[in-house]
């Protein structure tokens, strides 16, 4: 039996959900069970950056590990941490769109400065639309009033974007999120697109649901994502990492690995208002060494954009690159 480890929100519970549906096929004579947690993180509306960080999401899974209580933790990437335990990232599923999105009231509006080049991913951006025909990104004036974000990063492009915004403390889970915004407690909010997809919160759906509201796509070129962000990423004993290796998408794992390294090198905590997204350029990947990989990054209202060819031994620029953000 695989015993799978997983927060109790309902993201959280369609993630380990995907997971165990990968491991499914890939096991089929092993039985799978999901175990729900509930985390410190989920329990208090305290901010994070006082109490401990995005590791109060992860450390009740963690330590069920280490006990052997589970055989395996599912985890939004972007929400574990560096740490040293005795564990191992053991899989990487395919990565959803990464993109954070605005969400506002649709008598919101936001600027045409970021109405170039929004992309999601090499995915059409009608993923996410509240049904209007030409929805890509929208081409409008100014966003005022308050956002809320518990994120010092989205704060920080937030106000880059927008500098007569207010920023609030927000925390929560997507829906807690979007009703604030639709009760008018705050302005806007900003949310993964991942999260947004999973959630079934995608096109018409979220139309239906919320037809007060409109969502924005946010492109990636100015709003770089968190480290890791729109992967799955399975938390493991290292002994066990060859049971999970078959669900791992090679490409999301180079690319999150980088992430998680340049991250590393500007020592990102919850504190920090750091990005870091890696994509291949036109149809690279793992397996075209000929191919290249562009470096995104964002440090403290800073950003920095660096091409690579796939395959190389690039660390020591990495390392480089995130020295020169801090200068």
């Amino acid at each position: 039996m695989i015993r799978i480890g997983t927060r109790s929100s309902p993201l959280a519970l369609i993630q380990a959900s995907l997971v165990r549906d990968a491991l499914a096929l890939a096991h089929p004579h092993k039985r799978i069970e999901l175990i729900p947690f509930t985390t410190r993180g989920d329990q208090t509306t305290k901010s994070l950056h006082d109490i401990g960080g995005k590791a109060l999401f992860t450390k009740e899974l963690q330590d069920a590990l280490l006990t052997n209580t589970i055989d395996a933790a599912v985890h939004s990437l972007k929400d574990v941490e560096l740490h040293d335990f005795p564990l191992a990232l053991g899989a990487y599923l395919p990565r959803e769109a990464p993109n954070d999105v605005l969400i506002t009231r649709k008598n919101y509006s936001t600027p045409a400065s970021l109405a170039r080049d929004a992309r999601v991913h090499d995915q059409a951006p009608e993923i996410l639309t509240d049904g209007s025909s030409d929805y890509a990104v929208r081409k409008l004036t100014e966003l005022v009033g308050t956002l809320g974000t518990c994120s010092p990063r989205r704060a920080s492009q937030a106000k880059l974007a927008w500098p007569n915004i207010t920023i609030a403390d927000l925390r929560g889970n997507v829906g807690t999120r979007l009703q604030h915004v639709v009760d008018g407690k705050i302005d806007a909010t900003i949310l993964a697109a991942a999260g947004l997809i999973r959630l079934g919160l995608a096109g018409d759906v979220f139309a239906e649901k919320y037809p007060t509201l409109q969502q924005t796509i946010l492109p990636i070129e100015t709003f770089i994502p968190a480290a890791g962000q729109g992967v799955i990423a399975v938390e493991c004993r290292p002994n066990d990492a060859a049971l999970f290796a078959p669900i791992s998408d090679a490409d999301t794992a180079y690319c999150a690995q980088l992430e998680r390294q340049f991250s590393k090198h500007l020592g990102g905590c919850c504190r920090t208002a750091l990005g870091a997204h890696v994509r291949f350029l036109g149809d690279g990947s793992t397996s075209n060494v000929t191919k290249e990989i562009e470096v995104l990054s964002f440090f403290e209202g800073r950003t920095l954009t660096r091409t690579f060819s796939v395959g190389a031994d690039y660390s020591e620029e990495i390392r480089i690159m995130a020295k020169a953000l801090k200068e």
